[in-house]
């Protein structure tokens, strides 16, 4: 990443080729909340996580923070570590609908041509 800074010094003046070592902290380390960025649902002027419970699908309204590998923080709103979170199939979803939770494996493996099991 490029930036540019304008140094003003009153004891010296800077001049080509100078060097200059600077940290710049960029918050202090924290410990965050982090979703993957496909479950956030916007709707409207909200953004919305679906979590699991009993088989059930509850709407939660987050606010976001900064993206993180593919992932966005939470930085606030209604979510607890280890709940699980709807990710794919959730543009559509609403509040109580059931859901079934389909490992990440399976989710990924190829279904059979013909929409029921294969069957024809």
């Amino acid at each position: 990443m490029l930036s540019h800074a304008f140094v003003k010094l009153a004891h010296m003046p800077l001049k080509g080729g100078m060097l200059a070592r600077v940290t710049i902290q960029y918050g202090a380390a924290r410990l965050v909340r982090l979703v993957a960025k496909d479950a956030i649902v916007r709707r409207g002027d909200q953004e919305i996580v679906f979590v699991v419970d009993s088989q059930a699908a509850r709407r939660r309204v987050v606010v976001t923070g900064r993206p993180v590998d593919g992932f966005l923080e939470i930085a606030d709103g209604q979510l607890a570590a280890g709940e699980t979170i709807v990710v794919t199939g959730n543009e559509a979803l609403q509040d109580g609908a059931p859901v079934q939770v389909v490992p990440p494996a399976q989710a990924n493996a190829p279904r059979p041509a013909g929409g029921q099991g294969g069957r024809r």
